[in-house]
């Protein structure tokens, strides 16, 4: 019997947690039993009352007494406990720097079966990969440099975070790693935005190679985590519709979906975005492209352009709408 604290969901809390779901919600749990070693006796607690620390190792249990998995616990998140693991909290802290390694490798070798040794892709999609809270990103610029960028989004990955570089470093060998933590979503996990360099510090502009198109990205000063990798078969996807056509591209950033417009024929691209800095990054990607007889990079907000377009009867054959998100709860 291990003396990692034991978290009881409520009646049928279990059921999505059975089918593969990676979070335990703090309305959802009961109560919580622990002890600090193996003389003492079980304490029985609310979860408001537990005094079991934050970023430690928990295993979930149903109502009844099932086991359900390893998570790990933050009262700060509404997300209280994410699940690391089907097995027990010993076998998984046994050995964390070889836990993690097998969760990396595992998600590497996915993605080198579908991508090319020179290709960008994102590597790591947080729960899909099993590993939650994490997002990395495999840059490869023009001359095969491999450049990572990651993003610790809750404190379930940011506590194994010297594994999780460990890991990707063996696994991937990088010219260099940078961090882009900067995200307000941690600050509902009680963590502190954070972004810079692990390691030796390099330049942070770089140009990459996606679908046979030429992109300049800023990793440090880009969106999120300097591009959106996750995007790259949903341009590729879409540029299939373009040949011939006349295609409006809003909230383009970088200019990437009509750029695979252009690079499947496209007859005129129109690319939008109301970011100076922006627009100046698809300007320059035009020009990696020689796509400028057929791509316009316009800064103008949208919504304003779109109503513009509608009453000077502006007509486009193909329409990409990418936007932020409005919704944020």
């Amino acid at each position: 019997m291990n003396n990692f604290a034991r978290v009881f969901l409520k009646a049928k809390e279990e059921q999505e947690i059975q089918q593969g779901f990676p979070w335990v919600f703090d309305n959802e749990i009961s109560r919580v039993k622990y002890r600090r070693n193996e003389t003492d006796e079980w304490q029985q607690t609310s979860l408001e009352e537990t005094l079991v620390p934050d970023g430690s190792g928990v295993e979930v249990y149903t109502k009844a007494g099932g086991f359900l998995g390893t998570g790990i616990i933050n009262r700060k998140s509404k997300i209280t406990i994410r699940i690391i693991s089907a097995e027990h909290a010993d076998k998984v802290f046994e050995d964390t720097y070889a836990f993690w390694e097998k969760r990396v490798f595992d998600a590497v070798n996915i993605r080198r079966t579908h991508y090319a040794e020179n290709d960008s892709y994102r590597l790591i999609f947080g729960e899909a990969d099993f590993i939650p809270g994490l997002i990395c990103e495999r840059y490869c610029d023009e001359g095969g440099t491999v450049y990572l960028v990651v993003q610790f989004l809750s404190l379930s990955c940011e506590v194994f975070k010297k594994e999780i570089i460990a890991a990707l470093e063996k696994a991937c060998s990088p010219f260099g790693i940078y961090e882009r933590s900067d995200a307000a979503v941690r600050e509902k996990e009680g963590l502190s935005e954070t972004a810079g360099w692990i390691g030796k510090a390099h330049g942070t502009v770089i140009t990459i190679v996606e679908n046979g198109i030429k992109i300049a990205v800023d990793i440090a000063q880009g969106q999120k985590t300097g591009y959106f990798l996750d995007q790259k078969d949903n341009r590729r996807a879409a540029s299939a519709f373009c040949h011939g056509k006349k295609v409006l591209d809003t909230f383009t950033h970088t200019g990437a979906f009509g750029l695979n417009a252009f690079k499947a024929g496209a007859k005129e691209v129109v690319s939008v975005d109301i970011s100076e800095e922006a627009v100046s990054m698809v300007k320059k990607n035009i020009t990696l492209n020689g796509a400028s007889k057929v791509v316009k990079a316009v800064c103008a907000d949208v919504f304003d352009l779109l109503k513009k377009y509608e009453a000077d009867g502006e007509k486009f054959d193909v329409i990409i709408l990418d936007p932020p998100a409005f919704t944020k709860s």
